[in-house]
C-alpha cells in the first residue's frame, strides 16, 4: 500500500457505492497508512498488500468496529463512528473527527493550572470506559486479554543484550524485566478491567482553543490491570502521575501499583527500542532519554 492510487483502487473495489472525489494520505503507524476520503472519511488500510486478508486483522477490526458502536455518545469525548465496512473487514471507514494531537502541545503540561484538567479528564473516560464495558461486554465484542508482556520483555533484551547501555545500567534494567513479568500476573489476577489499551497523548485530538474533546484509535483495546493503560506516564514528572493515580483511586477505590506504571513504561519503551534496532534505526535518542528516565528510579522493596 504505496500510493494514493493503489489506496484509491481498494476503496473503490471493495465499496462500489462510495464515490471517491477526493483522497489524501493523513497520517501512518507501524503497520498501517490513514486516508482521508472526501474530506469526510478516514480509512486505515495495512501497509502490506496481503494484510487485507489476515484473520488476526479481521478479527480485530471486527471487535472494534464493535467497541466504538458501543461507547458511541456514552463517553465525556467525541469517538470514532464506524460508516463504512467491507464484507472481509481488513479496515474500515469512520467518520472524521478533526483536531490535532494532544501530543503536539506539551505546553499544556508545563502549568499546574492547566494539566490537572487534562489528567481528570483523562481519568474520566478511563474509569466510564471501565464502567460501561464490562468484563462480560468485552469479552461479547471479542477483546482478549493482554498477551503482550512475554514479546515485550523479548524485545527489551535486544536491548540490555546490545552494546548500547552504560554498564551501571544493565543491573537495574533486569531488575526491571523481572519485575515486570512477576508484578503484571499478580496485577491482573487481582483486577483486571477493560482498556482502551492506547490511551496516551497521541491518540487525543484537541480542538481550535487546544481543549482535548476526542480519543481515537481503539485498535489496542483490551483486557488488563488499570496500570496497564497508565504506562504511557512512566517518564512524566512524578507530580503528574501522583495526580492522576490520587484522582483515579479517589473515583474507583481502587489502590494503583505507581511502581509498575514507572515498571512497564520503562519496559513497553525498551521493547519499542529492540523493535526499532531489529528494524536498523538510529537509536541514539531514545537510549539517551531512557538512561535519564532511570537515574532517578529507585526499587521497591
Amino acid at each position: 500500500m504505496n500510493s494514493l492510487e493503489s489506496a484509491s483502487a481498494i476503496l473503490s473495489r471493495d465499496l462500489p457505492d462510495l464515490d471517491i472525489a477526493s483522497i489524501k494520505n493523513i497520517g501512518e503507524g507501524w503497520d498501517s497508512l490513514v486516508y482521508l476520503v472526501n474530506e469526510e472519511i478516514v480509512f486505515r488500510l495495512p501497509k502490506a498488500d496481503n494484510a487485507l486478508g489476515d484473520p488476526a486483522r479481521q478479527r480485530g477490526n471486527k471487535s472494534e468496529i464493535g467497541l466504538l458502536k458501543h461507547v458511541f455518545n456514552r463517553l465525556p469525548v467525541k469517538t470514532p463512528e464506524p460508516l463504512l465496512v467491507p464484507e472481509h473487514y481488513g479496515y474500515f471507514g469512520y467518520r472524521h473527527i478533526p483536531g490535532s494531537s494532544l501530543k503536539d502541545y506539551p505546553e499544556l503540561f508545563k502549568s499546574s493550572e492547566q494539566y490537572p484538567e487534562i489528567l481528570d479528564l483523562w481519568v474520566r473516560v478511563a474509569t466510564v470506559i471501565e464502567q460501561i464495558i464490562t468484563l462480560e461486554d468485552a469479552e461479547r465484542l471479542g477483546l482478549r486479554a493482554f498477551d503482550g508482556v512475554n514479546p515485550r520483555v523479548k524485545l527489551a533484551k535486544v536491548v540490555l543484550n546490545s552494546d548500547l547501555l552504560d554498564s551501571e545500567f544493565t543491573p537495574i534494567i533486569g531488575v526491571i524485566l523481572d519485575k515486570y513479568g512477576e508484578s503484571y500476573k499478580a496485577l491482573a489476577k487481582k483486577r483486571s478491567v477493560t482498556l482502551h489499551g492506547d490511551l496516551g497523548f497521541g491518540n487525543w485530538l484537541v480542538d481550535a482553543h487546544k481543549r482535548p474533546y476526542a480519543v481515537i484509535d481503539w485498535s489496542e483495546a483490551t483486557i488488563a490491570p488499570p496500570e496497564h493503560q497508565m504506562e504511557f506516564m512512566w517518564d512524566m514528572p512524578p507530580e503528574m502521575l501522583r495526580h492522576m493515580t490520587n484522582t483515579y483511586e479517589d473515583i474507583t477505590d481502587c489502590k494503583l501499583d505507581t511502581e509498575f506504571i514507572f515498571v512497564s513504561g520503562c519496559t513497553g519503551f525498551l521493547g519499542d527500542i529492540g523493535a526499532l534496532l531489529n528494524a536498523g534505526y538510529d537509536v541514539s535518542s531514545h537510549i539517551e532519554h531512557l538512561l535519564q528516565c532511570l537515574k532517578s528510579y529507585r526499587p521497591e522493596h
